[in-house]
């Protein structure tokens, strides 16, 4: 199914890159062309998302393989990405960022 692509909130993006950073955990801005569901969900409300590494750079495919450490790094940036105001509720037009690797 193709699908146009999409801008992120830039505030989204820059909370992610701000929770990885207060992390301490190397992180990258990237530009995805999987069709992610966050995708579909720019036109209601501001969104980003936070991509765990896989090993050899395979995603999508059989062979896509994520460790546990960098799953535990994923989902520790989602968490405290969730408490700044990209993911606080009542902060203006709703706001979603979300997680997406198998681990």
């Amino acid at each position: 199914m193709w699908s146009d692509p999409v801008h992120f909130s830039e505030q989204c993006v820059t909370a992610v890159q701000a929770a990885a950073d207060h992390l301490g955990y190397e992180s990258m801005r990237i530009f995805s062309g999987a069709g992610h569901d966050a995708a579909h969900m720019t036109d209601h409300m501001d969104t980003g998302m936070v991509f765990a590494v896989s090993e050899d750079g395979k995603s999508h495919t059989e062979d896509e393989y994520t460790g546990w450490q960098d799953c535990y790094a994923a989902a520790n940036t989602y968490a405290v990405d969730r408490g700044t105001s990209c993911g606080r509720p009542g902060t203006g037009r709703q706001r979603s960022v979300s997680a997406s690797h198998k681990c």
